[in-house]
């Protein structure tokens, strides 16, 4: 039931849909991208520092922690890649970094769902919660778009702004009609 242009967005980034355990899906597909992110970052360079990549990381985590019902769980800051000049291909570093992004937003939808079910049952305690996990994978959010973006400006414009043109996709395409965005938005 969802758009053409949803569709498409999904094939353009590379998007697998799935159901089942929605929950372990999400946080399975949640650290797959922050993973792939990682990986192309140290193959291809980038110009985030650690407090960015801390800040990132900070999302997936959070989800995890919220998902199990705990804030005891430790986890390594990995080794983050930082090099001044970011070398890779701006078209795949800008699909992984919206891959990750748009995980990150169906989080925040979860988040705020939860606020909003806590929130109306008048739990306190667990509200807060909820809004300090939506807060704090917003952060995460736009570092991940700090990340999809992360290359020089000529390339945006001579690489990824032509594959997201026609013939490549259909007039009109942007990440604004995306079904994640949707669903937050409502």
């Amino acid at each position: 039931g969802w758009s053409r242009q949803s569709r498409e967005q999904d094939s353009f980034f590379g998007i697998i849909r799935v159901n089942g355990n929605t929950a372990g899906t999400l946080i399975c597909g949640l650290f797959l991208a922050f993973v792939q992110a990682l990986d192309h970052a140290h193959t291809a360079g980038s110009s985030l520092t650690a407090a960015e990549w801390e800040q990132m990381l900070a999302g997936p985590a959070a989800m995890l922690h919220y998902y199990a019902g705990t804030s005891s769980l430790e986890f390594p800051v990995p080794n983050p890649p930082h090099t001044p000049e970011p070398g890779g291909e701006p078209t795949v570093q800008w699909e992984i970094g919206h891959r990750l992004f748009f995980t990150l937003t169906q989080c925040i939808t979860v988040a705020l769902s939860c606020f909003a079910a806590e929130h109306a049952t008048g739990n306190t305690d667990q509200s807060v919660l909820a809004l300090n996990l939506a807060t704090t994978l917003m952060r995460a959010a736009a570092m991940s778009m700090r990340f999809a973006s992360d290359f020089p400006a000529a390339h945006y414009h001579a690489d990824v702004r032509p594959s997201m043109r026609p013939p490549h996709v259909d007039p009109g395409f942007s990440g604004i009609m995306g079904r994640d965005h949707q669903i937050l938005i409502s």
